[in-house]
């Protein structure tokens, strides 16, 4: 990371210059290539609407499986409040992160990267930490990646290749093949930035998923195998405190702002663009998860799985169409999971040997540590363990930090004016505490455990 190792103490004066460069550091931050590359020759040079599509394709993904899972742990009408403040706090994280990065930048640089930003801020030990939870965070988002593969591939091939193998091992077995055929390969590899050009297709997958969900909605008292209505249980802390992560995983936007916010065109004023930036994209992505969350629960209520996409697996539909669209989303949804775990894994492996002191490794050493990243993500995906329970987690530690904690953390220490800023990062911080807290001892206890 070739960045300054002393944190910012106050900001270099006054507000940000136009025509800004970026500072020469790496493209660090998780789902790196869900973004459009950000080298010098992209800086400033995109319209707002490019910057917003970028930002929804960065956010847009497997993260929204598990938001009617979510409504079934909280109810309705706490799941849909959740759901509007969560994103309201998510808003407000990458703005302060926005303009924390306007005002401390140097003049002539533009940082590219959320880790780049904590460092300036928190110097060495912001350097470490953030290192510390990007690799935590690709891997384990990783690791929930891999368990929906394994359930999409028992769903696609258990009539093919159950005679091959028990029915329960299929997805095991596809997975492992898959794992060392594929990503491991690629996982090595020195650069694959040709993957960037397959970005858009977790953006369309999660659109498609969300169009089938609101379909089905329409079949809800004909098709749905055993249609037993069951009571709504009264929401409590616990499965207040299993839910949340998985709306802040959901709803993770901070890693990819700020080299987008990088991009944006500074023909007109900054902050301006920067807040319509803000709000539009956050804006599209809750009228997404609205939609999704509200017409999944409502369609399957308490027997709703922890993924949305298995629980329309499931369902009788009156229509070939509507068959043969959930067949189309779940080998929709494989290929852009496949071709994003590598991603996933390179960032992680990139990450750890940058920590150990390796930042020009050789083939060997990135063939073995992509090996053990991949085998034991593998590992840890292989058993009947519930995608809510892998993301809760995950959220928990990692999304809760980086979305939540650190920002808010950096809002407390260095007071920028703006009313209501303070309370505002105050409430963040409790609320990112609790996620981390309570989403761990949730998950330990069992609350999140899938269908």
């Amino acid at each position: 990371m070739t960045v300054d190792s002393a944190a910012l103490l106050k900001p270099p004066g006054g507000s940000s210059p136009l025509h800004r460069k970026h500072s020469g550091s790496a493209e660090d931050y998780v789902d790196s290539a869900k973004v459009t590359g950000t080298c010098d020759g992209h800086v400033g040079s995109m319209h707002l609407p490019h910057c917003v599509l970028n930002v929804i394709m960065a956010v847009l993904g497997a993260g929204q499986l598990t938001l009617p899972y979510a409504m079934k742990l909280l109810g309705l009408p706490l799941g849909f409040f959740s759901l509007c403040f969560f994103t309201v706090l998510s808003m407000h994280s990458v703005k302060t992160l926005s303009i924390h990065e306007l005002e401390f930048t140097p003049s002539g640089q533009c940082l590219e990267s959320y880790s780049e930003l904590v460092t300036r801020m928190m110097g060495i030990s912001g350097s470490l930490l953030c290192q510390l939870l990007l690799v935590a965070y690709a891997w384990g988002g990783a690791v929930a990646f891999l368990v929906i593969l394994k359930e999409q591939f028992q769903f696609l091939f258990h009539n093919d290749l159950a005679k091959y193998c028990g029915e329960e091992d299929v997805g095991r077995v596809l997975l492992c093949i898959m794992s060392l055929v594929f990503l491991w390969p690629l996982s090595s590899r020195q650069d694959l930035s040709f993957l960037k050009s397959f970005s858009w297709l977790g953006c369309v997958a999660a659109l498609v998923i969300t169009s089938i969900t609101f379909v089905g909605w329409r079949y809800l008292d004909e098709y749905i195998e055993d249609s037993s209505p069951t009571p709504t249980p009264t929401p409590t802390l616990m499965n207040l405190a299993a839910a949340l992560p998985l709306l802040a995983f959901s709803l993770n936007s901070t890693w990819a702002f700020i080299p987008v916010l990088c991009t944006l065109s500074e023909k007109h004023e900054k902050r301006s663009r920067m807040d319509q930036l803000i709000f539009f994209s956050n804006f599209l992505i809750f009228a997404n998860y609205t939609v999704l969350a509200v017409c999944g629960y409502m369609t399957f209520g308490q027997e709703v799985k922890a993924n949305i996409i298995d629980s329309l697996g499931h369902v009788r539909w009156g229509s070939w169409w509507m068959s043969w669209g959930v067949c189309g989303a779940k080998v929709f949804l494989c290929i852009q999971l496949a071709l994003a775990l590598p991603l996933r894994f390179f960032v992680a492996r990139k990450t750890l040997l940058e920590f150990v002191g390796r930042k020009t490794p050789n083939g060997l050493e990135r063939a073995c540590v992509a090996f053990f990243l991949v085998s034991l993500a593998t590992c840890v995906a292989l058993p009947q363990v519930s995608l809510a329970t892998v993301l809760g987690y995950v959220s928990s530690i990692c999304a809760s930090m980086i979305i939540y904690i650190l920002p808010a953390s950096i809002d407390l220490y260095f007071q920028l004016p703006g009313r209501g800023r303070k309370f505002s990062s105050l409430v963040s911080l409790i609320v990112g505490l609790f996620v981390l807290f309570g989403g761990v001892y949730a998950n330990y206890a069992g609350v999140a455990v899938g269908s």
